[in-house]
């Protein structure tokens, strides 16, 4: 997510946090989902769990109402689009081909769509 919002940032004018609150949603989620296949027993999956406990306030949250509570700040915060800045799907193209040789998370990679990047 954040080599990505860098990657965008050099792309279209946008403040560099707008553009990783934009995009932390669809990262949690993609990195969530491959976790789940790759390793469902591993440590990272327990620290999303945590995060959304913390998050949350909540002892018992899950990584989907943590990922809800950030939805929910995100649009709280007046987050815009990334379209909303001029981002048009050619241009996520772009981005994610360079992104890929940067170091990123695998799991945002492989299950991340760009051109639906530019809905969040």
């Amino acid at each position: 997510m954040h080599g990505l919002a860098g990657v965008i940032g050099g792309t279209i004018e946008i403040p560099h946090g707008a553009a990783c609150a934009a995009l932390l949603l669809a990262t949690i989620e993609a990195n969530v989902k491959a976790l789940r296949t790759r390793q469902p027993d591993g440590d990272a999956l327990a620290r999303y769990e945590q995060v959304a406990r913390l998050l949350t306030g909540r002892v018992d949250a899950t990584i989907e109402q943590g990922a809800v509570w950030i939805e929910e700040t995100v649009r709280l915060l007046g987050t815009a689009k990334l379209a909303s800045y001029g981002l048009v799907p050619d241009q996520v193209d772009e981005s994610s081909q360079e992104r890929s040789s940067r170091a990123a998370p695998r799991a945002t990679r492989s299950n991340c769509a760009p051109k639906s990047c530019v809905a969040c």
